[in-house]
């Protein structure tokens, strides 16, 4: 174990201190060495810090505590103790300190933390950073997302991240749990639930996951530096159990071993297996009960978007753009995939854009999509002035546009009712 940095009182330090564990007639021996680099002007506080392969990352944090958080990437060649400043392209957290982060897969995943200048801004968002390439990416995440925050505590266990507590804005401190997926590709963010007492707000805990159970350990409130220990034994949902299972099956996804069926879609050969796509999918079982042949030919679909709703019957999730989404959507509504057609219908509504509308309008005219329909029309409303400037508008179909006026009136109404209602008190 390696610590660099930290601070003593108003002071950043530099100094970097190895910990080694052993074992020794039942009990664990510590031994600490404090590592001699040159380290001028790397005094450092409230960063993070990750080993991988033969150097520590270091990223963030603050030199002086009046002054501005950094947004420098350092690492440490701990073969030949020697710091280098590295250049990492992509869209990164920024000048952050009290931030937090995991090593995942050959990348740093950072989350929280916010800037040093009041009044302060924290992040929301989660950021990852390739450690072969030395790139930054933003995660796009969906779901109960984390509101911002700093001082959280964060672990990693068996592929999901955890998140508890910290101080939002207002300095108001939480003791909320969440946790995400890291193999969820939707990237879906869960609050979680438990029939027992969550431990007190607090800001700098840490956390600790061990086999089935997450640990939360210390940290502080307003008032009071805390040395509780909460233990939250982790029980498989249902849907995590399904997922176990799904997990096997998405190995044959695309796989021709065992395959026993092949689709020509559009002149592209895809493999695919029976028993599975007749079982997920109701279409599949009735064409597959009337076709004795080993081959199906499909002409009016595209390929992509056929490996995508396989890949949905095989993995149970799909990554999904615009098209992509309005084609299985469709797809769908002929098929009868209720759980994809609601997942593609939610990314529509999700993801709505001016330059997509008449896509969207093509839907809400030719399928049944109510919620796409509602939410399609109140962006118009909000957006009607971009709409107009692009030319888009008198594009859309005539009852569309029936409708636009007919919400655009009732909410002249709501509006004028609100000012009555309001002139009276």
């Amino acid at each position: 174990m390696i610590i660099y940095g930290g601070c003593f009182g108003d002071d950043a330090l530099n100094d970097v201190v190895q910990f080694s564990l052993s074992l020794q007639d039942d009990s664990v021996k510590i031994a600490c060495e404090a590592i001699e680099i040159e380290a001028e002007n790397l005094a450092r506080s409230n960063h993070i810090a990750e080993i991988y392969e033969d150097f520590m990352y270091v990223f963030g944090g603050v030199q002086d505590f009046e002054a501005e958080a950094l947004d420098e990437l350092w690492r440490l060649d701990l073969k030949l103790r020697k710091w280098e400043k590295c250049n990492a392209s992509g869209d990164g957290p920024g000048k952050v300190l009290r931030h937090r982060s995991v090593l995942y897969n050959k990348e740093i995943y950072v989350f929280g933390g916010r800037n040093n200048i009041q009044p302060y801004s924290r992040n929301k968002d989660l950021f990852a950073l390739n450690l072969d390439l030395l790139e930054w990416r933003r995660i796009e995440c969906r779901g109960e997302i984390p509101s911002p925050r700093n001082g959280i505590g964060m672990v990693l266990g068996q592929d999901v991240l955890y998140v508890f507590g910290g101080i939002g804005d207002k300095q108001a401190y939480y003791n909320d749990l969440f946790k995400l997926n890291l193999k969820d590709e939707n990237n879906t963010w869960e609050l979680v639930q438990t029939r027992n007492k969550f431990p007190d707000e607090r800001v700098n805990s840490t956390l600790v996951f061990s086999e089935d159970s997450l640990f939360v350990c210390h940290g502080a409130n307003a008032d009071t530096v805390l040395s509780d220990i909460f233990q939250l034994k982790h029980k498989p949902s249902r849907k995590e159990k399904s997922n176990h299972y799904l997990n096997d099956i998405s190995k044959n996804f695309l796989n021709n071993r065992y395959s026993d069926i092949k689709f020509n879609i559009s002149g592209e050969i895809i493999p695919a297996h029976k028993v599975i796509i007749s079982n997920r999918c109701k279409y599949f079982a009735q064409m597959l009960s009337d076709e004795k042949k080993d081959e199906i030919n499909i002409s009016d679909w595209k390929p992509e978007t056929f490996k995508a709703l396989l890949e949905y019957i095989y993995k149970g999730k799909v990554n999904l753009n615009f098209d992509l989404a309005k084609d299985l959507l469709i797809l769908t509504k002929k098929w009868g995939l209720a759980a994809l057609e609601e997942c593609c219908e939610d990314y529509l509504v999700d993801n709505l854009k001016v330059k997509d509308l008449l896509g969207v309008m093509e839907l809400v005219v030719n399928f049944k999509v109510v919620k796409l329909k509602n939410a399609a029309f109140a962006f118009i409303i909000q957006e009607l002035e971009e709409i107009k400037k692009q030319g888009i508008l008198y594009k859309f179909a005539y009852d569309v546009l029936v409708d636009i006026l007919l919400l655009m009136n009732k909410k002249q109404e709501i509006c004028q009712c609100k000012k009555k209602e309001e002139s009276h008190f």
